[in-house]
């Protein structure tokens, strides 16, 4: 199940539950009789209640009360929440099991935690023995002068790294990681590039942070996760891909030759036009910087070759939004080829007008609504000629 598959099942889940959080159940494992462990517990379960209020209920909880000094100077500060796609749903209103705490020296613990998540569709409330393991992930806490508090695994993991600069990015990686500067300076050519063309400043910005890696699963274990509920075995899908931070100015991308990546860092330049990304962005960042770690050419070759042999293809049944091969994420391909050919026809300002205004349709219209819209109103094609448009733009005769 990729990510969007996943995301629809909890969706579903949404529709049938109301949004009441679930009690954290605790391991009989763990002594609740002790103070310290009675002191995290309580940590934790008062943070999840005031996430799932500011979330769910519209309260405005400060949240950074909670956290350690050191992860305040983010300023989006729990990455575990951020490697959930910040969906709030797996983090703060299913079931959740502390598993155990641990010690890991006098003044700083491990507590671990298993969510579980029910993807049967049912039509009713489901129960709890309906719920399978999603992700299972380790918090940090620390002890302090005036009590316990969170911390990211994350921070520990990055203390520990190796570092290589070029303004303005700074890259990360373990020691056992076999980086090459080759591909940075490459990569770092593209994006002088593209920020030229683009006129988006990138030399005198702020620092960003890249992390390199060499594949998700070994990034996701970076945040504190065991077990992440949008990977997939690698016999499945490949154990490739990327995620940033915008507030924080943090990329991650894990997979061969990570450093060369440019796909992610495009996220970040962007942000100076826009708040976060739309799909056409991804079309962009895709055009420019590939996508499962394979470039541009590639994933459209790819695309054409499906189309080619998928005449009868106009979409009424497969989803623009939701299609993807082993390896090749179609969807990002299309985006990519309506990029290029926005560029090519119109021009860059074009195209950055187009980000603008499908971030402006966004306010008022769902992702994907407001991308139809930009089709109907730049493209001048609806949803029922988009396929005709994309073999047109492919030039593929199906005749």
């Amino acid at each position: 199940m990729n990510t969007r598959n996943f995301l629809i099942a909890v969706l579903v889940v949404y529709t049938c539950c109301s949004f009441a959080q679930h009690p954290i159940s605790i391991s009989p494992r763990i002594d609740t009789t002790n103070i310290r462990n009675k002191a995290i517990l309580e940590l934790w379960q008062e943070y999840r209640q005031k996430r799932f209020e500011n979330t769910f209920r519209r309260q405005t909880h400060d949240l950074s009360k909670y956290w350690a000094g050191s992860e305040l100077v983010y300023r989006s500060f729990d990455f575990y929440r951020e490697r959930l796609l910040k969906f709030d749903y797996l983090y703060v209103i299913t079931p959740s099991y502390t598993l155990k705490i641990d010690s890991i020296d006098s003044d700083m613990f491990s507590l671990q935690i298993l969510s579980m998540l029910d993807n049967t569709h049912r039509d009713s409330v489901p129960k709890c023995e309906d719920y399978y393991p999603a992700v299972l992930f380790s918090i940090k806490i620390i002890r302090d002068s005036i009590g316990y508090k969170l911390v990211n695994t994350f921070t520990f993991n990055k203390a520990k790294k190796q570092i290589y600069n070029i303004p303005p990015i700074r890259y990360y990686y373990d020691k056992d990681y076999p980086f090459d500067s080759l591909e940075v300076l490459q990569a770092h050519q593209k994006l002088l590039d593209f920020s030229e063309k683009y006129q988006l400043p990138f030399l005198n910005e702020p620092l960003i942070e890249f992390f390199v890696y060499p594949s998700v699963s070994i990034m996701n274990k970076d945040f504190g996760f065991d077990i992440h509920p949008f990977s997939q075995p690698s016999d499945i899908a490949p154990d490739i891909g990327g995620t940033q931070i915008s507030e924080n100015r943090m990329v991650f991308y894990g997979g061969l030759k990570s450093e060369g990546n440019i796909h992610e860092v495009l996220h970040i330049l962007l942000r100076q036009i826009t708040p976060k990304p739309t799909w056409f962005e991804e079309g962009v960042c895709t055009y420019y910087g590939g996508s499962v770690g394979k470039p541009y050419e590639e994933q459209k070759a790819r695309l054409i070759k499906y189309l080619k042999e998928h005449p009868q293809e106009d979409f009424s049944k497969t989803d623009v939004f939701n299609f993807s091969d082993l390896g090749y994420n179609y969807t990002y391909a299309i985006m990519a080829v309506l990029a290029e050919y926005a560029e090519k026809q119109w021009g860059a300002e074009r195209v950055l007008e187009m980000l603008r205004f499908e971030t402006e349709a966004n306010k008022n219209k769902s992702d994907f609504d407001a991308f139809w819209s930009l089709v109907s109103i730049y493209f001048e094609t609806d949803k029922s000629e988009f396929a005709l448009l994309l073999r047109e733009i492919l030039e593929i005769n199906n005749k």
